[in-house]
């Protein structure tokens, strides 16, 4: 198999480049791409705004930001710590690491495929770093609700750990319970798709090999096999560097 890169989408809000990744195999429903943060500093700064950002609630009627608004103020103020810290230091923690991964991805899906952000899982679910399921979702040109799963290493490419815990947690049924949520995010005919099955899988992972296209390649063979016991319409793969 032969992965070929695009010219790499600069991105100076965000201290990154974007690269979509296109691959010699026959599947065209698996799609890949590469991010690489260029400028740390500008990258944890990019996404204290994103965290901060809470116009998604002020689009809610009352019941439900008054619902959220508590888990929203208590995730952020840890998140923006943690970003704070990364700003300030200039190197990558293991917390900050698997945000990095799961932002920096649905930012990429943004530039290279036009897909909508939906905002992170860990502000609206009641929980702080817990592994209660996906981690991010986005939606795409055809509608369809992504969801996405982010695994960070420091040393390892853990593309195997990403793409095993998004298929763990279809099998739980994880993806159905986020509805309750996801309606409120985003538009009825995404949620229509979702209740008739059609949907797509995000699995994003840092990259610390020098060849990110053998990573890419076999992190395709891997979604490949998931996509033979699953009904996934898109299978997104993102290495983060």
């Amino acid at each position: 198999m032969t992965i070929t890169f695009s010219s790499p989408h600069a991105d100076a809000l965000w201290g990154c480049t974007y690269q979509q990744a296109t691959s010699s195999a026959l599947n065209k429903n698996i799609k890949l791409c590469f991010v690489e943060v260029k400028d740390l500093q500008v990258f944890a700064k990019a996404l204290v705004e994103v965290v901060l950002d809470n116009s998604w609630i002020t689009n809610l009627d009352n019941r439900y930001r008054r619902a959220y608004s508590k888990t929203v103020s208590q995730t952020a103020a840890k998140l923006v710590a943690t970003f704070t810290k990364t700003a300030s230091a200039g190197n990558v923690e293991s917390d900050f690491g698997e945000t990095m991964v799961s932002i920096g991805s649905s930012r990429a899906l943004e530039m290279l495929f036009k897909h909508l952000r939906v905002p992170l899982a860990e502000l609206w679910k009641p929980q702080i770093s817990q592994n209660g399921g996906f981690d991010f979702h986005t939606t795409c040109l055809e509608k369809f609700i992504n969801f996405g799963e982010a695994k960070y290493s420091s040393s390892a490419n853990p593309y195997t750990d990403a793409i095993d815990q998004a298929q763990e947690f279809l099998n739980d049924n994880k993806h159905l319970r986020d509805v309750t949520d996801l309606e409120n995010l985003v538009d009825e005919t995404s949620i229509s798709y979702l209740d008739s099955d059609e949907f797509g899988v995000i699995a994003a992972f840092s990259v610390n090999a020098k060849k990110p296209e053998l990573i890419l390649a076999n992190a395709f063979l891997a979604a490949e096999q998931m996509m033979k016991v699953k009904k996934v319409k898109n299978f997104y793969l993102v290495g983060v560097r």
